[in-house]
């Protein structure tokens, strides 16, 4: 079906990062024995991710907007950052060995505009990911290397509403889809039922913030809360798979079917 059928269509980004976070730590425990090519092993992985994304999209755009390994250079291009940012930490480098061009503010700047820029011009018509990702990316990378809130004009960053909007803004990704959804399916499309849409993300984002994230994150973390937590997980992941490998199958069976039934028709 079309994207504008499923409603959890955009759970499709926890996948990706969850494939990333069970592959990450193993390249980095097999990286790690060799210590000196640490940053050039992590680099290699992220520019054969980010080629197979270029080939890819021309090809078959699905396949590279969903795919973990067209996406994973995404998310290692911040381990760069990391890296990089421990080595600057540990040799104690100076910002002020770096010419005019390439101070920390200058880049920050930089990364803030490629970041701006991609959201004016990109739309689902653009081939996205390809190379037009290299925007959101590499501004972002640009932007977290070092703190933003010393330079002059980003202070903003900061601020107290943008911080709020940075707290919930997971919770307004999970919750804004299937707003949307409802409101197309019901007819609902014109504009105002769009900033009526934004509004509801924004409060049940809040709401699941202070009802569900925050007192998650204050359960205190020790052995009996840990198996408790690991547990609870093994249980939830065995029943989603069970019904979904139900549901699969059901479906295989109804082609099946329909296949037969096709066949006893034109015979």
């Amino acid at each position: 079906n079309s994207a504008e059928t499923k409603p959890l269509l955009h759970l499709w980004s926890l996948g990706i990062e969850e494939q990333f976070y069970l592959v990450w730590p193993l390249l980095l425990i097999l990286f790690f024995k060799a210590r000196q090519y640490l940053l050039p092993c992590v680099i290699g992985v992220t520019l054969c991710s980010f080629v197979l994304n270029a080939i890819l999209t021309p090809m078959d755009r699905t396949l590279a907007f969903y795919m973990p390994f067209t996406r994973f250079w995404e998310l290692s291009a911040g381990g760069v950052v990391a890296i990089l940012s421990l080595r600057s930490a540990q040799k104690n480098e100076s910002a002020r060995s770096l010419p005019n061009a390439l101070k920390p503010q200058h880049l920050q700047w930089l990364g803030f505009l490629l970041i701006a820029f991609a959201t004016a011009i990109l739309d689902h018509k653009a081939a996205f990911p390809g190379y037009w990702a290299l925007l959101p990316v590499l501004g972002t990378c640009l932007l977290i290397a070092k703190d933003a809130s010393g330079t002059r004009g980003l202070g903003f960053l900061t601020a107290k509403p943008v911080r709020f909007i940075g707290d919930i803004s997971f919770g307004i990704y999970l919750w804004h889809w299937p707003i949307l959804l409802l409101m197309h399916l019901s007819d609902y499309k014109a504009r105002p039922y769009k900033f009526v849409a934004l509004f509801l993300s924004v409060l049940l984002a809040w709401l699941s913030y202070k009802l569900i994230e925050q007192p998650i994150r204050a359960i205190p973390v020790n052995g009996k809360t840990t198996k408790r937590f690991l547990w609870a997980g093994l249980i939830a992941t065995l029943v989603i798979a069970g019904t979904s490998w139900a549901i699969y199958r059901g479906d295989l069976k109804r082609s099946w079917d329909a296949t037969l039934i096709d066949r006893k028709s034109v015979v």
